[in-house]
This record gives structure tokens, C-alpha cells and sequence, in this order.
């Protein structure tokens, strides 16, 4: 999809990162954009760079340990951008910075595993993450809503063998049931590295089989003007999981100057089948179809996304069907993912 390809160079962020009440520079802190593979740690004097910053609107994210998270959305253009100094302030505490280990008994652990099947997914790709640090999870769960909300007191890790990535992950919001799961956070994604040639392959492939098909290529795809051309049918239906003829939804997506974003807007909801790989043998059998078939409806009368993919707000548009079940956290590719590099 051409939107998602990156030709230049990218930009450059600098900056120095301190303590907002001594001054004094702050060492090993993580400085990263949001769902990116963009990232950085302070030297002793403070300082960060990164480095081939793909065109478009990012998060960056400043994060150290007792101290209170930095946020600020920045616009990359190519070059080098003014450098950043970041005074991150001590978060209050009245006893120091303290860790919470949640009770590891048999009913945190039967959270745990209901928890992983709804955060990780249950796709072959879920079977190679592994969640290095679970006990730093919590959990609540409403008995008669069946929800499982759950918090951390630390970043989680996360190392994807199937993608080739170690993620880091800020959770700040999960909230799951049997009909609807929704989560909040921000994330770092390491690629990881191998002297084997054919490790490095997979990767790539398997990058690339999870990005095909995804509703992230669906969006860049309406953008350009190429849902056809990427082997995307969208046919506009009465309601989710809707099979009957439709008609073909066109041009239900529009860059909005105003915004300076796409926006996409359509009555009822849309089905949209990708002709170019069947659904995975993991998916129930119950729901299979020869092709891989979604749904999306809006929660308003339209939705925003960028010239990444990247909705304004994740909640604006809910996903049935295929991409309800295969697109979770072991599915999760960084914004700076590109097809082309694979």
C-alpha cells in the first residue's frame, strides 16, 4: 500500500531528560514514540537521539521509575526537529516507591490464564508470546457481568517469538468480557536479533502474513483509493455478521483537510472479506469462512484515522468477525512497520 511506504530518511528527535526539582541529568530512562520500534535510553548526562522517524504524528513517552510518565504528540516532517528537554517531575508518594506483587493463588492464576486468552489471543501466534513478568498483574472480576479488569504496577514484558520482538507495555485501562474487550496503554516494541538467516526470514514472513489482510492494510488501503487492488471486498450491511448482497461501500472514506486526517463514515455496518488468505485453522470452526471476513461499525457518525492507520480514537470503531478474534496483542505490529521492508 503505497501510504505505508517510507522512502526518506526520516527525522531526528535529541534531547536530555532531568529532574524537574534538582536539575540533575537522569540516567537509563526510556524514551520511546508510542507503538513504535523508535526508542531510546539516557546516558549519565541525560541525553537521547532517535533516529529515522518515519512522516506523521507520534507520542513521545518518557518513562522512569518514581517518577510521573511524560507525554507529548509531536508532528515529524523529515530533518532534524528542535531538541526536547523533558523535566520529569517525582511522583508523590508518602512511603517511596513501592512494587505491588499481587497473591499468586489458584484463583489469580485462573485470571491470569483468562486474561492472557483475551490480551494475547488465541491465534498460532499467541502460542510463541510469553509474558515475562505476570506477577505484576492484578486482577478484579464482577461475577455477574462475567469482567475481568485487570492492572499492573509495572511495565509489562512481553517477548513475541512469532513476530520477533520483545515488548514493553505500559497497561493503563483492561477491561474484558465475553462479548467485548478493550484495553489502553503504551508500548515499545524491540526488535529482536539472530545469527540464524532463516530465524530472520520467518520473522519477516510472519510479519508480513499478520499486516496482510489486517484492519490496519483495510484503512491505508480506503485511503489510497486501492481496497480492490489490496484484495479487499467492503460491502455495506444492515447489521454485524450480516451475509446478504449489500452493496458496495465506496468512497466511505475522505481525507478531511480541517483535521488533517481521514475520516471514514458509512450507515449500519460494513463487511469486509480479504480474498488473499483463508481464515486460520485456530479460528472457531463454527464461524469459519473461506475467506477472512469482518465486520465494523462506528460508535458515532464517523471516525478518524491518519495517514498510518492509526485511529484517533481505537474506541470509535469496534471490529466483528475475523479481526475481533485475530487481531490482539500477539498480533500487534509497531506503527513504523512497514511492508515494504520485508
Amino acid at each position: 500500500v503505497p501510504v505505508v511506504a517510507q522512502d526518506s530518511p526520516g527525522s531526528e528527535l535529541h534531547g536530555r531528560v532531568v529532574d524537574a526539582g534538582t536539575n540533575e541529568p537522569l540516567s537509563l530512562v526510556h524514551v520511546f514514540l508510542d507503538g513504535t520500534s523508535l526508542g531510546d535510553v539516557t546516558r549519565d548526562d541525560g541525553t537521547f537521539r532517535l533516529s529515522g522517524i518515519p512522516a506523521g504524528s507520534y507520542e513521545v513517552v518518557v518513562s522512569y521509575v518514581g517518577f510521573e510518565r511524560y507525554q507529548r504528540s509531536i508532528r515529524f516532517g523529515g530533518g532534524r526537529m528542535p531538541d526536547l528537554l523533558v523535566r520529569l517531575k517525582e511522583r508523590a508518594t508518602s512511603t517511596g516507591e513501592v512494587v505491588v506483587v499481587a497473591e499468586r493463588d489458584r484463583e489469580w492464576e485462573r485470571r491470569l490464564e483468562r486474561f492472557l486468552v483475551m490480551f494475547m489471543g488465541t491465534s498460532r501466534f499467541a502460542a510463541d508470546c510469553t509474558l515475562l513478568n505476570p506477577e505484576v498483574l492484578s486482577f478484579e472480576e464482577n461475577k455477574l457481568s462475567e469482567t475481568l479488569t485487570a492492572r499492573a504496577s509495572q511495565p509489562l514484558r512481553i517477548r513475541n517469538e512469532a513476530l520477533g520482538y520483545e515488548v514493553t507495555y505500559w497497561l493503563d485501562h483492561f477491561a474484558g468480557g465475553d462479548v467485548l474487550i478493550d484495553w489502553s496503554g503504551k508500548g515499545f516494541f524491540m526488535p529482536l536479533t539472530s545469527d540464524d538467516g532463516r530465524q530472520e526470514r520467518r520473522w519477516k514472513q510472519s510479519r508480513r502474513e499478520v499486516f496482510r489482510g489486517s484492519a490496519r492494510h483495510f484503512l491505508l488501503a480506503a485511503a489510497a483509493d486501492r481496497v480492490r487492488d489490496e484484495e479487499f471486498n467492503a460491502t455495506v450491511v444492515r447489521r454485524p455478521g450480516g451475509m446478504e448482497t449489500g452493496f458496495i461501500a465506496d468512497d466511505f472514506v475522505e481525507m478531511d483537510s480541517a483535521m488533517g486526517m481521514y475520516r471514514m463514515s458509512f450507515g449500519t455496518a460494513v463487511r469486509v472479506e480479504y480474498l488473499g488468505a483463508a481464515e486460520a485453522a485456530e479460528y472457531p470452526a463454527s464461524a469459519r469462512r473461506s475467506r477472512q471476513t469482518s465486520w465494523i461499525t462506528l460508535r458515532g457518525m464517523q471516525a478518524y484515522f491518519d495517514e498510518m492507520g492509526r485511529l484517533n480514537y481505537p474506541a470509535s470503531v469496534v471490529k466483528h468477525g475475523y479481526w475481533a478474534w485475530a487481531e490482539r496483542m500477539a498480533t500487534t505490529l509497531p506503527w513504523d512497520y512497514s511492508p515494504d521492508e520485508d
